[in-house]
């Protein structure tokens, strides 16, 4: 895991600017999914302009669609209107971007009179190949985390994290000390005996009002309890720490090396690789066996199934999300509308027999 994957020093402000490793996996996914299209669009006969055209839009209706619907399932969560529009804290929902990217592909493919069922079986493995690069960001940023394991690949995301919280509201870790919000920093509820939080002097009754790391130049204010783990995640572990502490009427600083047991969460399997194995996959197996031979619309139709298949199977292992009925996830239950309206589709497409020219196309081994 690793949110930030680097920050750039602005001359002359003394800030830096982060780059998230969540966004440029997600931008990284968008290119490889047009350089792909676009090395298939001359055998479907689609111009590349039009092409790219179509991905930017395509992009920025993913975008939105991913976000607002990550807002609809985590409204508890937007307490201002910054967290409305914290991209860089990861917060897609891949089946929302699907839904604005498919509301843009109809809108533009309408508008410029182009072959939608072509479109798509050429845009199918370009999609999923897409898809798959963008989950590593998921990984990077630590998000859509799996169950916990001890199968020798699991993996272990770090003090702080979206799993390592989970775990800790679940009391399968501990942090060394239970905190609470207060009007002023968070106050520490309970020191755990021999913790980090005890060695460095820290007492039920005290409020953490900012947290600095030792030779950093500024201090960084705690006012929630989640924004004191993602400060002390940010730190990282093993590094001395200055806690300015109100206790009483008084303010003090105290300070301590930072060496939480465990140092992160639980082994979990990381589920965001395995989406990312699964797409690499597909993507090959819609390029090697080209259903959009026997019929025009089957390529997009194969991803629908195979994809919903996917995500059904991994959900088991995810850990982030709840069920929503039946002891199913809302994105388990979308994956069963996609394959059985998937299913139906195709069931459709090979009832309708093929015109002269599909037919002509089939004998020749191209897409029609």
């Amino acid at each position: 895991m690793r949110p930030i994957l680097l920050r750039i020093p602005i001359p002359g402000t003394g800030m830096e600017l982060p780059v998230f490793g969540y966004g440029v996996f997600v931008f990284l996914g968008f290119v490889v999914a047009l350089w792909i299209a676009g090395r298939r669009a001359s055998r479907f006969g689609i111009a590349p302009g039009n092409l790219l055209d179509l991905g930017l839009w395509m992009l920025l209706a993913g975008v939105i669609g991913g976000r607002l619907f990550f807002i609809a399932m985590f409204w508890d969560q937007m307490h201002s209107w910054l967290d409305l529009i914290a991209l860089w804290k990861g917060g897609l929902v891949l089946y929302g971007g699907v839904a604005g990217a498919v509301a843009a592909f109809f809108w533009y493919t309408a508008r410029q009179k182009l072959p939608r069922r072509k479109l798509l079986d050429l845009l199918a493995p370009a999609v999923i190949a897409g898809v798959a690069v963008g989950r590593i960001g998921c990984f990077m940023n630590g998000c859509c985390w799996g169950d916990p394991t001890l199968l020798p690949w699991a993996v272990q995301f770090p003090f702080g994290s979206p799993p390592y919280m989970h775990h800790l509201r679940q009391g399968l870790v501990s942090a060394g000390l239970d905190l609470a919000p207060g009007p002023e920093g968070v106050v520490v509820t309970d020191i755990q005996p021999g913790s980090w939080a005890e060695r460095v002097g820290l007492q039920p009754g005290d409020r953490i009002v900012s947290v600095r790391a030792s030779g950093a130049q500024r201090s960084l204010p705690t006012p929630t309890v989640t924004a004191f783990f993602a400060t002390l995640r940010e730190i990282g572990s093993g590094r001395d720490v200055h806690f300015l502490v109100r206790r009483g009427r008084t303010r003090t600083t105290l300070t301590g090396r930072f060496d939480p047991r465990p140092p992160g969460s639980l082994p979990v399997h990381p589920t965001q690789l395995y989406s990312t194995l699964g797409g690499v996959i597909i993507a090959c197996w819609l390029t090697w066996s080209q259903p959009e031979r026997w019929r025009s619309g089957l390529g997009a139709v194969a991803l629908m199934v195979a994809y919903g298949c996917q995500r059904f199977l991994i959900e088991i292992l995810r850990d982030d999300l709840p069920p929503l009925a039946l002891g199913l996830t809302i994105a388990q239950w979308i994956s069963l509308v996609l394959i059985a309206t998937g299913a139906l589709l195709a069931l459709w497409l090979w009832s309708t027999p093929p015109t002269a020219k599909q037919a002509n196309g089939l004998s020749e081994g191209r897409p029609v």
